[in-house]
């Protein structure tokens, strides 16, 4: 089986962390595989052991229901969790919704349904090229939750 993924940054980006791209790629990998990725090559460097093969990587994503914590959303570029912790702090009816991209936003509205509805529509009409995952519904997280 061959499993590709690809993530880049410019060095020069403000936000450049090469610690951050590789968890959003490895979140990102695990999120379309289904279980733990490992990282190839680094910048064309071969990450393979000197026994062969590469290092088991642990589960990146947390698969179950929880409370929102801003710093633990995945696929989201640790520069951009100061904006996200808005949504822990907002009240009344919200919900948050993702891409495994790094794109992400929340509304709020007058009943859950109407949050769900508008988080949805308008993650779908910003984000055209990636599918959108509702990630939470107020203060409780529902990625990955069976």
């Amino acid at each position: 089986m061959k499993v590709w993924t690809l993530k880049a940054a410019p060095k020069a980006a403000p936000d450049f962390s090469l610690a951050d791209l590789a968890r959003t790629t490895l979140e990102s990998c695990e999120a379309s595989l289904g279980e733990p990725c490992a990282i190839v090559t680094i910048n064309g460097f071969d990450t393979r052991l000197k026994s062969g093969g590469w290092a088991k990587q642990p589960a990146m994503l947390f698969r179950r229901a929880s409370d929102f914590d801003s710093s633990v959303v995945p696929f989201i570029p640790a520069s951009a969790r100061t904006q996200i912790a808005a949504y822990d702090k907002a009240t009344g009816p919200r919900a948050f919704a993702l891409t495994t991209g790094g794109g992400w936003l929340w509304r709020g509205g007058q009943t859950l349904e109407q949050a769900i509805s508008k988080t949805m529509a308008d993650c779908a009409a910003q984000f055209k090229d990636a599918p959108c995952i509702l990630y939470a519904v107020n203060n409780r997280v529902l990625f990955g939750s069976r």
